[in-house]
C-alpha cells in the first residue's frame, strides 16, 4: 500500500502523462511502540530518497507566530530536498481538533498546517501557473502576473520540474486530529499498524535475534507464543533484558569462581 502511494517519488512521469494530482501523503496510526517512525524510515531506505523527519513537538513554540513560521519553514525545506519524504511525527500535537482547542493559537497553527498541505507540491504539477504571490527564500512577497521564467525557474528549484514531497504523519491518536486533515487531497490514505500477531511477532524475534547467541532449545516461535500483546518496542525491550540477564549471570559466575580460588588459596 505504501509503495504504491509513492510510486509518483520515483516515476513522475506517469501521473504527468495521465494529467491527475498525485498523493500528497498518508498518516499511519496506532499503539506506542508497533513501528510507525521505522515503517517510514524503511520507507524512504527502499525508496533511496531523503527522509526529513521532524518531530511536531519541537514545532510548538511559545511566541504568538513562531510556531507557523517554523510549520512554513519545515515545508520550504522538504520542498528544496524534494524528492523526498517529510515524516510530521507525533503531527496530532499540531493538528488536534480545532473545535476543542483552547487558544485561538491552537486554530491558528492547524490552519496553517492545512494550507502547508494544499500549497504541497501545487507549481510541480504546474510550472507555468500564474500566480498573484509569491512566496520567495526570504520570506518576502513579491507581486508577479507573467509567467515563470527560466530565470524564476532556476531561482526556486523547489518549486518547479519532477520533484514531489510525500508527507507522512504518525500518530497514537486518530480520533484526536482534526477533520480537515483526514480529508481527500491532504492525507488522502491512512494505514493502520496494529498489535503483531505470533507470525509477525516470530519474525520480529528472528530479526532481533538473529546474531545473539541464543539455546538450542529455545525456538522463536515458541517465545512469541509466550508474549501476546506485545509490540515491536516491548519485544525489543524483552531482548535487551534478556541480553542483561544474561550478562550478570556471566559476570556472577566469573565472581563465584574468583572468589572460590581465592579461599582456596
Amino acid at each position: 500500500e505504501a509503495c504504491r502511494l509513492s510510486v509518483h517519488l520515483k516515476h513522475p512521469e506517469v501521473y504527468e502523462h495521465l494529467k491527475i494530482q498525485p498523493p500528497k501523503g498518508f498518516l499511519v496510526h496506532g499503539p506506542p511502540g508497533c513501528g510507525k517512525t521505522m515503517f517510514a524510515e524503511v520507507l524512504g531506505g527502499e525508496l533511496r530518497i531523503p527522509l526529513l523527519r521532524v518531530n511536531a513537538t519541537e514545532l510548538i513554540a511559545g511566541i504568538s507566530g513562531e510556531t507557523e513560521e517554523k510549520i512554513r519553514n519545515v515545508f520550504r525545506r522538504a520542498q528544496e530536498q524534494a524528492p523526498c519524504i517529510l515524516l510530521l511525527d507525533e503531527i496530532d500535537t499540531i493538528a488536534s481538533k480545532r473545535e476543542s482547542a483552547q487558544r485561538e493559537m491552537e486554530r491558528r497553527i492547524v490552519t496553517q498546517l492545512l494550507n502547508c498541505l494544499d500549497d504541497l507540491n501545487k507549481f510541480l504539477s504546474k510550472p507555468e501557473v500564474i500566480v498573484d504571490e509569491l512566496m520567495d527564500y526570504d520570506g518576502q512577497s513579491e507581486k508577479s502576473n507573467e509567467k515563470f521564467t527560466e530565470e524564476n525557474q532556476n531561482e526556486r528549484p523547489s518549486l518547479t520540474g519532477n520533484r514531489y514531497v510525500l508527507v507522512v504523519g504518525t500518530t497514537n491518536r486518530p480520533d484526536a486530529l482534526d477533520a480537515a486533515i483526514r480529508r481527500a487531497g491532504r492525507f488522502d490514505h491512512e494505514i493502520g499498524l496494529g498489535i503483531p500477531d505470533e507470525k509477525a511477532r516470530t519474525k520480529i524475534l528472528e530479526i532481533m535475534c538473529s546474531d545473539a547467541k541464543v539455546d538450542p532449545s529455545l525456538t522463536m516461535k515458541d517465545l512469541a507464543r509466550l508474549t501476546p500483546g506485545y509490540v515491536g518496542a516491548d519485544i525489543q525491550a524483552l531482548v535487551r533484558e534478556a541480553s542483561m540477564a544474561a550478562v550478570h549471570r556471566i559476570l556472577s559466575s566469573v565472581v563465584a569462581n574468583v572468589e572460590g580460588e581465592f579461599m582456596e588459596e
